[in-house]
C-alpha cells in the first residue's frame, strides 16, 4: 500500500450504503475546513476504467471535500494483493458506523464469507456475535418488496426479522395488505404488535415442544432456524414449521408411541382405531383420518353426548387427544358411541332426561325411595341438564381440590417446608420452553428450599391452577371408586379416592332441588276465594233475583194495569 495524492477527477465510487443515508455530509465537510482530513481515503485502480480510481473506503469524505472545491485528495492506494481484501477494509470502515442499514452490513458479510472468510473471524474483527452476523445475512432473503418498506423505515429490525421467517407466498400476502397501510402513506412505522397479528393468522403448523427431535436441531423450514438465538426478537413468538409433510410424519411417530405406551397398560384398547379430538387445534392439523404404523384411524371431533362406558350397546373403544392451553398433548384411552339425541333442554323427555341423570344420583349411594326422589326433582327442574350439571360439578370440584392442596401450605407442623420444596421440584421439572424461562427469570438463582420459604399459599393454588386442567378429572357420571385422576397421581401426597368421592357427593348434593311440602286441607272443607265487598254485594244481588218467586196470573195483570196508566 502506498500514499499519494490523487486527483479528484479521476476518483469514482460504488456504494456499499445503498440504504441509510449519507449522515450530515456538510456538517462533515465543515469538520474538514477546520481541522483538515484526518485520514485519508483508501482507494484501487479500477479494473473496468483505465486510468482511474474506485473508492474502497471514505465515500463520505470524497463527497465532503467536493462540497469544499478541493482539486485532489490524500489517498492510501491498495496493490497488488491487497486489492482482493478490498471488500474487508471496506466493511471495517463502514459496518462499524452507526448509520449503516443492516441490509448493507448483511451485503458486506455475504460478500466476504463468500471469499472464504469464517463467520467467527468476522465476529471477532468486527466485535459482533456470531448469531448477529448470520441475522444480517439471512435478511437478504427477504422479499424485495418487503425489503423496501425496510430500506425506506416503515419495518423495524424486529418486524424484518419476524417477515424473513415466512413463506415466499406469505411475504407476498403480507406486502400486498400492507403497502397501502396507514402508517407506510404517513411515511410511519408498521407496528411490530400488527406483523405479529398478521403472523398469528397465518395457518402455519405451530411447532409445538413434544415434536422437536434432533432432525428438527438442523432443520431451515422451522421459525428461528436452529438457532433460538438468531433472532432474539422473536422469542416471544410461537415458532412454526413449514414443512408440512415431514410435520404430520412427526405427530404420527409421537402419536404412534403415546398409543403404544396405553395399550400396554389398557389391553381392550389394542385394537382401537378411532381418535376423538378434544381441541380443535389437533382436528385441523390431522383432518379426518390418519395412518399411523400401518393402521388407519379415523378422527371425530368431542361430543358430550359420545361419551360411553365400556359396558355400554354399541361402545367403541377410543383415544382421546387433545392440546391444552400450555401447549401439552394429553392422549387418554376412552369409550365411543354414536350420539343418540344431541338435546339436553325443551327436546330432551323426562324419561331421557332421567336415564341420563341416573349414572350421576348413583355417586350418592341413597336408598331406592330417595334415589328416586332425586331423580324425579331432577328431572322435573327445568335449571338443570345432564350435560350442564356434568359440567358444573366437575368445575366445583376442581377448584375444591385446588384449596384443600393450597391450604395444606399451612400445616404448622412442615416447619421444614418439605411438602413445599416437592411440589416446587415437581413443578419446575414439568416446565418446558417460554414458560421455564419465565419462571427462571422470576426465581432467579433462588435455591427450591429458599423459595419454599417465601411461597405463599395463594401462590401455590396458581401455580396448581396453571398447571392442572379440569379435563383431567372424570365427569361425574364416569366417576368410580378405583380411579384414579391425573391430577391425584400428578400432586401426590393424599387425596384418596374416597375422599374425591365425598366432594362428588357434596356438590351434587347441592344442586338437588328442594321440593316444597304441600299444604294439608282439613275433609269436607272447601276454601273459598275472597271477595271484595263490591264483588260480594253484586254476589247478593245476583243470588237474591235468583231466588225470587215468580208473580201470579193476577199480579201480572195489575202490573199491566199499572204500566198502561203510566204511559197515559
Amino acid at each position: 500500500m502506498r500514499e499519494a495524492e490523487i486527483q479528484l477527477s479521476i476518483i469514482y465510487f460504488t456504494s456499499n450504503r445503498t440504504y441509510g443515508g449519507d449522515g450530515e455530509i456538510k456538517i462533515l465537510a465543515e469538520d474538514i475546513d477546520r481541522n483538515g482530513l484526518i485520514n485519508p481515503i483508501t482507494i484501487k485502480e479500477s479494473p473496468e476504467k483505465a486510468g482511474k480510481y474506485e473508492v474502497v473506503a471514505g465515500r463520505r469524505r470524497v463527497m465532503a471535500v467536493y462540497l469544499l472545491g478541493w482539486d485532489s485528495i490524500p489517498c492510501r492506494i491498495l496493490e497488488g494483493n491487497e486489492t482482493e481484501r478490498s471488500d474487508e477494509i471496506a466493511g471495517a470502515e463502514n459496518i462499524n458506523r452507526l448509520a449503516m442499514h443492516p441490509l448493507d452490513e448483511a451485503k458486506i458479510f455475504h460478500q466476504l464469507l463468500e471469499s472464504g472468510r469464517s463467520i467467527e473471524d468476522l465476529a471477532k474483527q468486527y466485535d459482533r456475535k456470531v448469531s448477529e452476523i448470520w441475522q444480517r445475512i439471512q435478511l437478504l432473503d427477504l422479499n424485495e418488496d418487503v425489503k423496501t418498506l425496510f430500506r425506506n423505515g416503515h419495518l423495524t429490525l424486529q418486524s424484518a426479522a419476524m417477515i424473513k421467517c415466512l413463506n415466499a407466498d406469505a411475504q407476498k400476502e403480507f406486502y400486498k395488505k400492507f403497502k397501502s397501510h396507514r402508517a407506510v402513506k404517513e411515511g410511519g412505522i408498521i407496528e411490530d404488535c400488527f406483523v405479529k397479528s398478521f403472523i398469528s393468522n397465518l395457518d402455519h403448523d405451530k411447532l409445538y415442544g413434544f415434536l422437536r427431535d434432533k432432525q428438527c436441531a438442523d432443520c431451515k423450514t422451522r421459525t428461528y432456524f436452529t438457532d433460538t438465538n438468531l433472532f432474539p426478537e422473536l422469542n416471544d413468538v410461537s415458532e412454526n414449521c413449514f414443512n408440512h409433510e415431514c410435520y404430520l410424519q412427526k405427530w404420527q411417530k409421537v402419536l404412534a408411541g403415546r398409543f403404544k405406551s396405553l395399550t400396554g397398560e389398557h389391553k381392550t384398547h389394542a385394537g382401537a382405531c378411532l381418535i376423538v379430538a378434544n381441541s380443535n387445534d389437533f382436528q385441523k392439523i390431522i383432518g379426518n383420518q390418519t395412518t399411523i404404523e400401518g393402521t388407519g384411524y379415523k378422527v371425530l371431533p368431542y361430543n358430550h353426548f359420545s361419551n360411553a362406558n365400556a359396558k355400554d350397546k354399541g361402545a367403541q373403544p377410543c383415544f382421546t387427544v387433545g392440546i391444552s392451553h400450555s401447549g401439552k398433548l394429553e392422549i387418554a384411552c376412552d369409550y365411543w358411541k354414536a350420539a343418540e339425541k344431541q338435546a339436553y333442554g325443551s327436546g330432551m323427555s323426562n324419561t331421557e332426561k332421567k336415564k341420563k341423570l341416573t349414572p350421576v344420583v348413583e355417586i350418592l349411594d341413597l336408598p331406592k325411595t330417595e334415589k328416586d326422589e332425586a331423580l324425579e326433582a331432577m328431572s322435573n327442574s327445568k335449571r338443570i341438564s345432564p350435560y350442564g350439571l356434568s359440567s358444573n360439578v366437575r368445575d366445583s370440584v376442581f377448584w375444591r381440590i385446588v384449596d384443600i392442596k393450597a391450604q395444606e401450605f399451612n400445616d404448622p407442623n412442615d416447619v421444614n417446608h418439605s411438602y413445599k420444596e416437592m411440589f416446587l421440584k415437581k413443578y419446575f421439572s414439568n416446565l418446558h420452553g417460554s414458560d421455564k424461562k419465565i419462571f427462571e427469570k422470576f426465581v432467579g438463582d433462588m435455591a427450591i428450599p429458599d423459595l419454599a420459604k417465601i411461597v405463599s399459599d395463594k401462590i401455590f393454588a396458581l401455580l396448581l391452577a396453571m398447571e392442572w386442567s379440569i379435563y383431567e378429572l372424570p365427569q361425574p357420571e364416569d366417576f368410580s371408586k378405583g380411579k384414579q385422576c391425573e391430577i391425584l397421581k400428578w400432586a401426590g401426597l393424599g387425596l384418596a379416592p374416597d375422599k374425591l368421592k365425598e366432594i362428588y357427593q357434596d356438590e351434587i348434593r347441592r344442586r338437588i332441588p328442594k321440593q316444597k311440602p304441600e299444604k294439608e286441607k282439613p275433609e269436607g272443607e272447601k276454601q273459598e276465594k275472597t271477595k271484595t265487598p263490591v264483588a260480594k254485594k253484586t254476589a247478593e244481588k245476583k243470588s237474591e233475583k235468583k231466588n225470587k218467586p215468580l208473580p201470579t196470573p193476577e199480579q201480572m195483570k195489575k202490573n199491566k194495569a199499572k204500566a198502561d196508566k203510566a204511559k197515559k
